[in-house]
């Protein structure tokens, strides 16, 4: 990764050639922007005109108390870098709310642009101010403002829009200059020119200071890769499958798990077919752990369950005479073993398709057995292995936790099919071993609950979608402290569907839950329910009209102090990067990576979380899906 330095004070900001800038016109004015630092051939000196300029502003309130009437001065911009840049090849655009007005240094726009402590008329030079003020439009009739600056130079991203907080009225007090930036950075390519799919399998795992992940390059195919968060250099990690441009795809069935400086994964080396394999980071050394099944066979470790226990991990795995089973891996000792044998003989057991879930030191997960699929458990401090419940007596199968799994206290609660009443909410207590349907939300019918979207806990109620067969796919909620069941809200009025949670699922900050439903008028938008006073709103309408905005779709919610991250599409600018802030409810894009389409960030995997550091893949016409970072900095 090439870098370029950034001052955060407020004279000289230096970064690459995007940076965009959001600003409260208010006492306090909190300013936020995109800075963007991009991996591939920065220049040093001077512009690079194949990639933009290395110019950049700072911007701050112009101390002017606004209100009704076109004659407002809102803000003044400061010019740094080494190049003057022409007016012939500048727009300045300020947007408030949806309205979006064209600043000229010519009289008789929209919004007027005053040269102050220039040399050139002609062009913003380095070090100039200028301010930006209502020309024949009223832009800021109230007492505060949100604006949005936008700044392209020879039809280039210069600036883009990011957010800010809240403040009081211009002029009329005093109060300090709080940043916030949003700063973009773009590393360099793991797959030059064409698609890394970065974490498609495997997701994304730090250790120590090091992002760990499946990558696609054109010569070694799909293999570990590794991301040092400190000096933002790619490597390859390990080329298990090596010759050749297949790879081993590491990842495929279980993911990536760290157990201490450990990675643990399966992977296929073409000669032992798909099995458990372990990175150590400390030596950067590979090996197959077990093959476990032997030859050229394919046990495919991690298919339907993977989870650690102490130092042991339990997984699903084939070893091509028994099916598929439970099995362990003991990392202190190194020993690989079958647990247990469900479905006798060669059936497949297929332990966790559906749920597992670990409570204490015992394992809970759905597998299949001559009585059909159901709730089983294994206690890992005495290897005991038992059918919790036959919930669909005989041979039929329940499905156990197809759609939904929640731990409340001592008591699991999941959607089961007991044969009579269809799909609907069940429980089963550890302390007391009883298991019991919870509510028939869909009399004689199916309710599905949480077929949309993730449940979520907050306080004794979780949440969770489902159908009454009535009013359609909606919000609904448990209080396990009372055992009462309830539709929280009908957001499509009537028998539709707002499909609560479809996309992203549900995050909840606070006593609040923020998702993505679709209100039949509106599109699928994001939305909120506040759990303290049972109120739900549409947070933001962000592709306006009937456009479906689906927050979320790709990278799901992200929370990140106050804020939410998500992708969404307003309509205009393709799936970008977006946040909520949640203290105000403000939304706004953060950045446009893909200035000609969607950047379409998250795609593949979730997005990681490093300190004040969001990890993502993105896409752009010229390096397609590779890593990208946003940091947010204060000052």
């Amino acid at each position: 990764m090439k870098t370029a330095e950034i001052r955060r004070d407020e004279e000289d900001r230096a970064v690459s050639p995007v940076i965009a800038t959001i600003l409260m016109v208010a006492i306090t004015v909190v300013l936020a922007g995109v800075l963007y630092v991009w991996a591939n051939n920065l220049a040093s000196e001077g512009t690079d005109t194949s990639i933009g300029t290395l110019n950049t502003y700072t911007t701050e309130d112009a101390n002017d108390e606004t209100g009704p009437g076109a004659d407002d001065t809102l803000v003044r911009m400061q010019l740094t870098g080494k190049d003057d840049l022409a007016w012939s090849f500048i727009k300045i655009t300020v947007s408030v709310g949806d309205n979006v007005y064209t600043c000229s240094v010519v009289a008789g726009d929209d919004c007027q642009i005053s040269q102050v402590a220039g040399d050139d008329d002609n062009a913003w030079e380095p070090g100039e101010y200028l301010f930006l003020s209502e020309g024949t439009d009223d832009i800021c009739s109230e007492a505060e403002c949100l604006l949005q600056i936008s700044v392209t130079h020879n039809g280039r991203t210069v600036a883009g829009d990011g957010v800010s907080g809240q403040g009081g009225n211009v002029g009329s007090g005093s109060g300090g200059l709080t940043n916030v930036n949003f700063i973009i950075t773009g590393f360099d390519e793991i797959n030059s020119g064409a698609n890394a799919v970065i974490g498609e399998y495997g997701g994304r795992v730090l250790v120590g200071n090091t992002l760990y992940f499946d990558a696609h390059e054109g010569n070694a195919g799909r293999e570990l890769w590794s991301h040092n968060t400190v000096t933002g250099q790619n490597s390859l990690a390990a080329d298990i499958r090596s010759g050749g441009n297949s790879g081993s795809n590491p990842g495929h069935y279980g993911g990536i798990m760290a157990v201490g400086t450990t990675l643990y994964f399966d992977a296929n080396d073409n000669i032992d077919g798909n099995e458990l394999w372990a990175y150590e980071t400390t030596n950067s050394s590979a090996w197959q752990v077990a093959d476990i099944n032997s030859g050229s066979g394919s046990s495919n470790p991690g298919q339907y369950m993977t989870i650690l226990v102490g130092d042991t991990i339990y997984f699903s795995a084939n070893d091509g005479s028994s099916g598929i089973e439970l099995w362990a891996h003991d990392t202190s000792t190194s020993s690989t073993w079958r647990v247990a044998d469900i479905y006798s003989g060669s059936g497949h057991g297929a332990t966790g398709q559906y749920l597992e879930i670990l409570v204490g030191d015992t394992l809970y997960f759905s597998a299949n057995s001559i009585s059909g699929l159901e709730l089983w458990a294994h206690d890992t401090s005495n290897s005991s292995t038992w059918q919790v419940a036959d919930i669909n007596s005989g041979y039929g199968h329940s499905y156990p936790g197809t759609y939904m799994t929640i731990l409340v206290g001592d008591t699991i609660y999941f959607d089961a099919d007991d044969g009579s009443s269809g799909i609907e909410l069940w429980a089963h207590d550890i302390s007391t071993t009883s298991t019991w349907r919870v509510a028939d939300i869909n009399s004689g019918g199916y309710s599905y609950p949480g077929r949309w979207g993730m449940e979520i806990l907050v306080g004794d109620t979780f949440y969770f979608s489902a159908d009454d067969g009535s009013s359609g796919y909606e919000l609904w909620a448990h209080d396990t402290s009372t055992s009462s069941t309830w539709r929280v809200a009908d957001i499509n009025s009537g028998s539709g569907n707002a499909n609560p949670g479809y996309f992203a699922g549900f995050t909840a900050m606070g006593t609040r839950l923020y998702f993505d439903a679709d209100d039949g008028s509106s599109g699928i938008e994001l939305w909120a329910h506040d759990t303290s006073n049972s109120s739900t709103w549409q947070v933001a309408d962000i592709n306006s009209g009937s456009g479906d905005a689906k927050p979320g779709n790709f990278a799901g919610f992200t929370v990140m102090g106050t804020r939410v991250f998500f992708d969404a599409d307003d309509g205009s600018n393709g799936r970008e990067l977006w946040a909520l802030d949640s203290t105000n409810g403000s939304t706004w894009r953060v950045t446009d990576i893909n200035t000609d389409g969607g950047s379409h960030p998250g795609r593949y995997t979730a997005p990681t979380v490093v300190g004040n550091r969001l990890y993502f893949e993105a896409y752009t016409p010229d390096t397609s899906y590779e890593l990208w970072m946003m940091e947010i900095v204060t000052s």
